[in-house]
């Protein structure tokens, strides 16, 4: 039976479930990620497009092996509207996070404490910064968080070993979503081991035991990951390959160094843990070998988050400058507020009932008051900022007094105005609703209409909605799909067969403007540029259009030719085709395939499988006979398989090799390759396909059209 004193332990599930309304109950830019970072957009692009992005544009990126985060964002995209997926995503991460938090303190500091501690963590406006946008830190700090619960559950429960297996796979989700995490689990585990030595458990078999199910929680997760990355997305089993090369090669050569020190003082996301950290230091120089369960708890999270602490700063010592960004940073709260839950509420469990529903409103009622208008506050404001400081130490010194619940509540509360405006040097840290949907509206259209090929986006940074341009872009992984951030400069290095540019701009001609640039850059590969599609990107303060712009071919200066097949000669006869609106391809039925390879024909093409020697052919087409002097183009049009092929021209009667190209085995489908050759007037020539693998097996590609070309001059 619950004791009078202490309110029912569902009542205070139920609470903490409600937390997040502190930061809600005004508005909510909270759960939207800011439009300036991108990295944030580039997980927004992989839950919407998970297999388009795996398999076909960004194959090998890293950013898609963090499957712990981004199989759940594509099931909630896939399940709900964008706004309702949003919310779903990060409230959970936010709930699951503040409810490990709460079932951790509550065996060892008590209830009372533990809900004082998950108020001001659900509050904590650096905690929603982690929770409330597409990044990875707020679902890894979420899983280490509930690892960490069913840790400290299983400690208390040995029968129920299974915990163990939860705590296992909730640890390895957090490493899959942040490789980083990894260096933070064996502090977890070290709790364990310290809890299970105070509960009295034989620690060398209880250890073991921990081990086997921890390793069975490890491929709990890491087997259905891989199986799901090889079986459904892009092939691979080992999904995990690109982070470890990237972790390489990120500790090796370090570029995003960044200072703890912003406008003359510790960046604000430091003040909390750092305060944490010195009550962590007083706690464990108090320690005087007590073995009590509550003092042994308390110099655990206390050690733990100096550890944590140690590791990060030396880390930044290094240059590796993980305190310098906030998004790195945020993986001391879970350790601070541990820390924060042993120290600060001491006299909670003896205080009246009343008294200590009290303490909550006040702690819910400052809390709130923090989160009314945060763009207000004064970053850094030395009153505040002193008073807040003030608090807390007379809280540590007060011990079990009922003032020093207060103190604390207050300290905790007060702290959070001059810590944060919702901005940091590079821009606001939140999005708004109305800028979220607009981004998300944008997308949707492009969706529909890009089909295979991947955006290209054009616009000017200096325009008044540039950040929601960027957004866009993002979702897309910039860096691989922007033209140019200085619209209309530039131009597009990349030319593929199916191009679509996107281009925001508040100017009125700027589909025209756009148009003509890209013909100017596009004539060397002969493409020429076309409008097909305007619509508004935003009618609100700041309103721009986005106009989608595809390529085709200019047959000015690409003239297409037929074919007229002589039967008995077993020869093609080239021609141009007069006034031509469209590419003329060869017939694909006449290619001939050579000993070794295997083709299958289908409605898209032909299923080709070489032979698996390296250059060995696998198909030859009949001789073809060009009508005037001239150069010609020869494209292939493709879906890669696996490895490479090339094609290329031979000489007649095998006068040897003309030239050639190689397929890309990375790449998007209907790909293209392409090559010229400069001939005369009634020079003959053989079409060939050949293995390109260099490790001697075949290749396989579906080939879907071959066309000829006769290339007028540049414009």
């Amino acid at each position: 039976m619950p004791s009078r004193s202490t309110p029912r332990f569902s009542y205070y599930w139920a609470a903490v479930l409600l937390l997040p309304l502190i930061a809600l109950w005004h508005q909510d830019d909270v759960l939207y990620s800011p439009l300036w970072q991108a990295d944030a957009w580039f997980y927004l692009g992989y839950f919407r497009d998970l297999v388009s992005f795996k398999r076909d544009l960004f194959e090998g990126f890293y950013y898609g092996t963090r499957l712990s985060w981004i199989l759940p964002g594509y099931l909630a995209h896939l399940a709900l509207p964008p706004l309702a997926a949003n919310a779903l995503m990060h409230l959970g991460t936010h709930t699951v996070a503040t409810a490990s938090l709460f079932r951790i303190l509550r065996s060892t500091a008590g209830a009372r404490a533990a809900f004082l501690t998950a108020i001001f963590f659900a509050a904590h406006p650096w905690f929603w910064c982690a929770t409330g946008w597409d990044h990875v830190n707020g679902a890894a700090i979420a899983y280490l968080m509930l690892g960490m619960a069913c840790l400290a559950a299983a400690a208390e429960m040995p029968s129920r070993q299974w915990l163990l297996v939860a705590a296992g796979a909730s640890l390895t989700a957090a490493v899959v979503a942040h490789l980083f995490l990894a260096a933070l689990v064996p502090v977890a585990l070290v709790y364990y081991a310290g809890m299970a030595w105070a509960l009295g458990l034989p620690l060398k078999p209880a250890l073991k035991g921990a081990a086997i199910r921890l390793g069975a929680g490890f491929l709990a997760v890491i087997v259905p990951l891989s199986l799901i990355n090889g079986f459904l997305i892009d092939g691979h089993f080992w999904f995990w390959a690109p982070s470890f090369r990237t972790a390489s090669s990120v500790v090796t050569r370090y570029q995003w160094a960044e200072s703890v020190w912003q406008d003359h003082r510790l960046v604000p996301w430091l003040w909390l843990p750092i305060a944490s950290a010195a009550m962590a230091v007083v706690i464990v120089c108090q320690w005087r070998g007590a073995a009590n369960r509550k003092r042994i708890a308390g110099l655990l999270v206390s050690a733990q988050l100096l550890a944590v602490f140690a590791l990060m700063g030396g880390l930044q010592l290094r240059g590796i400058t993980l305190l310098g960004h906030y998004y790195y940073a945020c993986y001391l709260l879970p350790f601070t507020f541990f820390a924060i839950g042993h120290s600060l509420w001491r006299a909670a469990a003896d205080m009246g009932t009343r008294t200590y529903l009290l303490a909550c409103a006040a702690a819910v009622a400052l809390a709130a008051a923090a989160w009314y208008d945060p763009g207000s506050h004064r970053l850094g404001a030395e009153p505040w900022l002193a008073i807040a400081l003030c608090a807390l130490a007379a809280s540590l010194a007060l011990g079990k007094r009922a003032a020093g619940v207060f103190c604390a509540i207050a300290g905790l509360g007060l702290l959070m105005f001059p810590s944060y405006n919702g901005t940091n040097e590079s821009g606001r840290l939140h999005a708004t609703r109305e800028e979220y949907m607009r981004v998300m509206d944008a997308r949707q259209y492009i969706e529909k209409r890009r089909g295979d090929a991947l955006p290209l986006f054009w616009y000017d940074w200096h325009d008044p909605a540039n950040n929601e341009y960027f957004a866009l872009d993002a979702s897309y992984i910039a860096e691989f799909s922007r033209i140019s951030a200085l619209f209309p400069a530039g131009c597009p290095e990349r030319v593929f067969p199916r191009n679509m540019v996107v281009v925001s701009s508040p100017r009125a001609d700027a589909g025209e403007v756009a148009r003509n640039a890209l013909d100017a850059c596009w004539s060397k590969a002969r493409l020429k540029a076309a409008v097909q599609d305007v619509f508004p990107g935003s009618e609100g303060p700041n309103p721009f259009t986005i106009t989608l712009l595809g390529s085709q071919p200019d047959y000015s200066l690409q003239r297409p030719l037929r074919m007229d097949f002589d039967l008995p000669a077993a020869r093609g006869y080239l021609r141009l085709v007069p006034k031509a609106t469209r590419a003329e391809p060869l017939p694909l039925y006449i290619w001939g395939f050579s000993p070794g390879a295997t083709q299958t024909v289908t409605s898209e093409g032909i299923e080709l499988r070489t032979p698996p020697g390296h250059s060995d052919f696998a198909l030859v087409y009949p001789v073809l006979q060009v009508p005037e002097t001239g150069r010609y183009r020869f494209t292939m049009r493709y879906t890669p398989r696996r490895g490479q092929v090339s094609f290329g021209a031979f000489g007649l009667h095998e006068l040897g090799w003309m030239t050639g190209d190689v397929t890309r085995p990375r790449t998007r489908a209907h790909d293209e390759v392409a090559f010229s050759l400069k001939l005369k007037q009634g020079d003959s020539l053989i079409l060939r396909i050949s293995n390109c693998n260099t490790s001697d097996r075949p290749s396989s590609i579906l080939l879907e059209d071959v066309s000829v070309f006769l290339l007028s001059p540049e414009r």
